[in-house]
């Protein structure tokens, strides 16, 4: 087993977290957006985000100058669903 990997028991350590900011009490972000609308949180900072949770990203981050970059494509989509081809990718 890889000693980064984010579990319940074992948080990654990370600045951001998800486990250990549930574990001393501080407010997640994601975790508020995702009750807001019905849906399920993830359960470690390495659960990959369903498609429901990454909709609800999308649209929490729509009109905001940021960037969401796709673990599976490496894609990127800005705040207004502009999409972007992966680093090192031409664009058509």
């Amino acid at each position: 087993m890889d000693d980064s990997a984010c579990t319940e028991a074992n948080p990654c350590g990370g600045q951001n977290c998800i486990v250990a900011r549930r574990q001393n009490g501080a407010f997640v972000h994601e975790d508020h957006m995702f009750r807001r609308r019905g849906i399920p949180v993830r359960a470690t900072c390495d659960t990959p985000p369903t498609p429901e949770q990454h909709a609800a990203f999308e649209a929490e981050m729509r009109g905001f100058d940021s960037v969401l970059i796709s673990g599976e494509t490496g894609e990127k989509a800005d705040g207004d669903g502009r999409v972007y081809p992966a680093v090192g990718e031409s664009t058509p």
